[in-house]
């Protein structure tokens, strides 16, 4: 599933779920997200074949990772990638389970904002355990009785659970949600969206941490990605 995370002057107000294939947001929009400080109708996000395209339904110019967004433009927006439309940043990234704890769409008030807040901690607390149940179910879903599949599941579910039981942090975290996407819609047969998530986790593992960045030299953790690398390319060679 697809999710929207919501910042202003780099703090995270709250992550917001996209329940159906057309989204809207706006500071007027009390069937999609609503945001204080926007334009009543200021985005329309639909799902269509190739991903989630975004409208600019603005009079102003956004900027949509490395490239601006014209009125009334709209582009592929892919998962990772961050949307700015002052006062807030917009990232589209993926999630492994519903949030049914969801407390009202509205952003903008000092008591939503903390709302939104103490469910994205709560989801985030509940994260390790969602996985491994998915894990299971993927597993499940994709059993066939040929061998090489059998294989290929139980290096998944390999990988996963190192990258679960890896030092926090955030590029494993979004590696790990996102090979688990891709995987899952392997499964069902939408082999377009598979690639674009298996894609996104080849462009991350292949980027270079910064120099700062503690993990940087850690051995244990280059040889995860690496090996979550391998993996991803060979899927990405099936389909």
């Amino acid at each position: 599933m697809f999710a929207l995370t919501i910042r202003e002057s780099g703090d995270v107000l709250g992550t917001f779920e996209i329940p159906t294939d057309v989204c809207r947001v706006g500071s007027h929009q009390p069937d999609g997200l609503q945001i204080d400080g926007l334009e009543p109708h200021a985005l329309t996000i639909q799902l269509r074949d190739d991903g989630y395209h975004v409208f600019n339904r603005t009079e102003r110019t956004l900027r949509l990772h490395r490239r601006n967004l014209a009125p009334g433009e709209r582009v592929v927006w892919k998962p990772g990638q961050v949307l700015k439309i002052a006062p807030v940043e917009l990232e589209l990234s993926v999630i492994v389970s519903q949030n049914d704890d969801r407390a009202g769409n509205k952003i903008g008030s000092a008591a939503n904002v903390e709302a939104k807040s103490s469910i994205a901690s709560s989801l985030n607390n509940r994260m390790p355990a969602l996985m491994m149940l998915g894990i299971v179910g993927l597993v499940l879903m994709m059993m066939s009785g040929e061998s090489t599949n059998s294989n290929r599941d139980k290096t998944f579910c390999d990988i996963v659970e190192k990258l679960h039981e890896a030092p926090t942090d955030r590029r494993l975290s979004t590696v790990k949600s996102s090979i688990q996407t891709a995987y899952d819609l392997q499964a069902r047969g939408s082999n377009q969206l598979a690639a674009e998530h298996f894609k996104l986790t080849r462009r991350t593992l292949r980027s270079e941490r910064p120099k700062h960045d503690e993990l940087r030299s850690n051995a244990s953790v280059r040889r995860l990605e690496k090996e979550t690398l391998d993996f991803v390319n060979g899927c990405l060679k099936r389909l």
